[in-house]
């Protein structure tokens, strides 16, 4: 067994996952469950080099090592399972995955396991002579297919993630995406299907540093984009713009006096959701302790007061309310913004005006 040889062909992967490991130690702001999962995934493609290295290993016995047939199915089964952790990692940042789409991806691999690990003496999948020769059974394909399955899984996961990126952060998630599965299907076809670890990492790497980029640009609790993101956008794309809303929030300084900080979080957390689902926009930033703003582009003024009005439609299943201005593009982009902002003051003055005459209390600073 060539130890050194091991880690001569796997050099590159292994020096990729411990810095991917060092990144999350030495990184305070990524959520803890996103780094749990990470590391799972690091864990598991270091074990897909192991399983890799020893099932060649024991390829070159003249005769068979039931290890041999346990390693195969423990290949088969491992990278279905990376992907699955890897859609963890995705659901970390938004969760829009919910728990019963999680469990029914479980479920082919689930099915398949046992297949895998009976194969040698059903012979359905794969199993080895005593002269320690691959012969493939009926459903020789099967693990290549839920491999392929899960592929499609991930991808169609992304796509639904996707909608809440601009299309400048849209082109580096393609080129990773995109850039694995060709990799996968260029090997598949050359029939170097032994070890897929090499791939997986670099595009692990590439995709945790894309995360970890957006992860800057993203407000940690509501997960809608910050100030900064805000700045870069309107510097970057200042003739896209074509109109702007800004929000801000009622009664937050009352909820955090009154009920705690917790309230005031869960507060902004479930306004903010309210915006994602109604807003019709991807471009929506926290820029202040209750304050939103939202660009648009290619869109008329009826769809702006349409949209602010599904919005308002969904806050009412809420027990919040939030103020709402907008303007359509002036010459510039802070003649804009303070023209919806100087809207938004004038209707939570009038919410004001009308609480008080309904006998009802909200508090609204002035």
């Amino acid at each position: 067994m060539d130890v050194f040889g091991y880690i001569l062909n796997n050099y590159t992967v292994f020096f990729e996952l411990i810095g991917l490991l060092i990144v999350l130690f030495i990184s305070a702001h990524i959520p803890v469950l996103m780094k749990k999962y990470t590391r799972i995934v690091a864990l598991l493609l270091f074990l897909a080099t192991l399983v890799s290295f020893v099932e060649a290993w024991l390829q070159t016995f003249e005769t068979l090592n039931l290890w041999r047939f346990f390693l195969t199915a423990t290949k088969y089964t491992l990278y279905p399972i990376i992907i699955i952790f890897v859609i963890l990692v995705l659901s970390t940042i938004h969760d829009f995955i919910k728990l019963k789409w999680k469990l029914i991806c479980l479920i082919p691999l689930a099915i398949c396991i046992p297949l895998y690990y009976t194969s040698q003496w059903t012979h359905l999948i794969v199993y080895y002579t005593q002269e320690n020769h691959y012969l493939g059974g009926p459903l020789n394909y099967l693990p290549y297919i839920i491999f392929a399955l899960y592929f499609v899984l991930f991808f169609l996961f992304n796509i639904a993630f996707l909608k809440r990126f601009t299309a400048r952060n849209r082109i580096m998630y393609l080129y990773i995406a995109l850039g694995a599965m060709l990799g996968v299907i260029l090997h598949m076809i050359r029939g170097e299907t032994d070890d897929f670890t090499p791939i997986f990492t670099s595009a692990l790497s590439f995709y945790f540093l894309f995360l970890y980029i957006h992860l800057a640009c993203v407000d940690p609790l509501t997960k809608v984009m910050n100030r900064q993101s805000l700045y870069q956008d309107i510097e970057t794309y200042p003739q896209s713009i074509d109109a702007i809303v800004s929000i801000d929030m009622n009664e937050l300084k009352y909820l955090n006096d009154t009920y705690g900080h917790a309230k005031g979080d869960e507060a902004l957390s479930t306004v903010s959701d309210v915006f994602i689902k109604n807003s019709h926009s991807n471009r929506i930033y926290r820029v202040g302790g209750d304050e939103f703003i939202i660009l648009y582009r290619n869109i008329k003024e009826e769809d702006i007061k349409k949209y602010i009005e599904e919005m308002i439609e969904g806050l009412s299943n809420t027990e919040y309310s939030c103020a709402f201005g907008y303007s359509m593009r002036l010459e510039s982009i802070d003649e804009t913004i303070k023209c919806a902002d100087e809207m938004m003051y004038e209707n939570k003055k009038r919410m004001k005006e009308e609480a008080i005459e309904n006998g009802t209390t909200l508090h609204i600073r002035d």
